[in-house]
């Protein structure tokens, strides 16, 4: 897909320069995911909608769900955090398992 011109937005009606983009990083929040989706096609039915997730931290099942109500699913790799950063704000996921084998 190229970039659009102001004469391809002119053309096709059904474009919209708006879109909806979300994360869903694990199973749990599947039905949260899918209302939203809903919602957005209801009442933005021309704007695209986004679902970032990871590899492998979703069922084939989730995906499939997913798709149905009409997002585009786009997976993503996880950054690493910088080293020497601010505690507050390193990778989540890291912290979960520390706290997980703590105890």
């Amino acid at each position: 897909m190229g970039f659009l011109t102001n004469k391809t937005i002119q053309q096709n009606k059904n474009f919209s320069k708006h879109v909806f983009v979300s994360a869903l990083y694990t199973d749990n929040y599947l039905l949260g995911a899918l209302i939203l989706g809903y919602t957005i096609r209801k009442y933005h039915p021309n704007h695209p909608m986004y679902m970032l997730y990871f590899d492998d931290k979703l069922q084939n099942e989730t995906h499939c769900a997913l798709q149905i109500v009409g997002w585009q699913l786009m997976s993503v790799k996880r950054i690493p955090s910088v080293p020497g950063i601010d505690r507050r704000l390193v990778d989540q996921v890291r912290n979960e398992i520390k706290q997980i084998f703590k105890r």
